[in-house]
């Protein structure tokens, strides 16, 4: 087996904290051109990123391997070690969207303002909402992620009527090893009356199998999983018509669609 080489790059309290914004969407002090010369001496590169939020990453594609450990804290060289060798599965989901580039992120035309004021301008396209709306391909989706394990997912089955659905999809573990895997659904509304993103993350559901093990991923649905804000009545609502239910493994990695009609109330 050829060596590995491990590069930990990030940032620290220096270029980030929750109290300041960042100067930069780069890794700070020259980290990229780092892993670029790593990577050209050895193309068997493993980047572990420690950082907070979403970096710029025009390496990503030259790696085979990329862990993002956040600020994991003072036990964070072990857990990062057990991944690497195998000994944890790596079973986490990205909770934000990563851009290839500054310009394709939400607040690029809003941010920084003017006069100390900063207008939130993208309303409700913020993460993923935003990249389904414009049609941008993100450097990392929502929800993405892996395991050291390999999964087959079966067909999912719909049981339920109207709002108060369960969407249950069978998930076989088809390697030689355990791991994780995470089943997410989303509600596409097909003809909205008002502007709403494409679909929006209603459930969850993580398995943990065995190999050879066949586990259910049950998501449960209910009234507040197809409503909207309507600024008419400041409440929610549910407005009736056709609806996509979308199975993925991530923002932009959908496993399955299965159409589900919501009927008009009964008023009588």
């Amino acid at each position: 087996m050829p060596d590995v080489a491990v590069v930990v790059v990030g940032s620290t309290h220096e270029w980030e904290s929750e109290g300041a914004d960042r100067d930069s969407f780069e890794l700070p002090a020259g980290q990229d051109e780092l892993v670029r010369r790593v990577v050209a001496a050895n193309p068997n590169t493993v980047v572990v990123l420690n950082c907070g939020a979403p970096m710029a990453m025009p390496w990503l594609n030259d790696v085979p391997a990329a862990l993002l450990a956040w600020y994991p804290g003072q036990e964070g060289g072990e857990a990062i070690a057990d991944v690497l060798l195998g000994d944890a599965d790596p079973g986490g989901r990205m909770p934000t969207t990563w851009a290839r580039r500054e310009q394709d992120t939400p607040a690029y035309l809003n941010y920084p303002g003017e006069a100390n004021t900063v207008h939130y301008g993208e309303g409700i396209y913020v993460g993923y909402r935003w990249y389904d709306a414009r049609g941008i391909d993100p450097l990392i989706p929502f929800g993405h992620g892996s395991s050291c394990a390999d999964f087959a997912w079966g067909t999912p089955c719909i049981t339920g009527d109207g709002t108060d659905v369960a969407v249950e999809v069978p998930i076989t573990n088809t390697s030689d090893r355990a791991g994780t895997d995470v089943v997410q659904l989303y509600i596409a509304p097909q003809a909205p009356t008002v502007h709403r993103p494409r679909k929006e993350l209603a459930g969850f559901a993580k398995l943990e199998l065995a190999p050879g093990q066949t586990g259910t991923a049950r998501l449960e649905l209910n009234e507040r999983s197809f409503a909207r804000r309507d600024l008419a009545t400041h409440n929610w609502k549910v407005d009736p018509g056709d609806y996509d239910l979308v199975i993925a493994a991530s923002a932009t990695d959908t496993r399955a669609v299965v159409p589900h009609t919501l009927k008009e109330p009964d008023r009588s």
